[in-house]
């Protein structure tokens, strides 16, 4: 073996004895506003859900505006409408459309693919 050939032998045994051909994996965590940046299409679907609930248009969705949207649009009645409600509200009587990005971003169902949601190609 030559001179070239030892140099490369020895950086391939270098290499392999101090892990570097081994793959390295890193938690990396991503925030709801970093990921807005990343997932434009569903942060602009967001904000259009967002507008279609805020009725007077003032950049927050009250109470009022969701209850409107579970009664007419979701066909929500009774317990289940007002168990929906105070879940999608908690404390925050005024949802703002990065609240609700953030919700959407902390929840499963966001991972959720077709096939979970039902949307099979036919």
């Amino acid at each position: 073996m030559g001179k070239t050939g030892w140099i490369v032998f020895t950086i391939v045994l270098i290499f392999c004895s101090a892990g570097y051909g081994e793959r390295v994996t890193r938690n990396v965590e991503v925030t709801a506003e970093e990921e807005k940046i990343r997932d434009k299409l569903g942060y602009e679907a967001i904000k259009e859900i967002h507008l279609d609930m805020d009725d007077d248009h003032s950049g927050s969705i009250d109470r009022n505006e969701s209850t409107g949207f579970m009664k007419e649009d979701m066909q929500m009645r009774g317990s289940e409408r007002a168990r929906r409600e105070n879940k999608f509200h908690g404390d925050d009587d005024a949802i703002t459309v990065d609240d609700l990005w953030e919700a959407w971003f902390e929840s499963n169902e966001r991972n959720w693919n077709n096939d979970r949601v039902g949307l099979r190609a036919l």
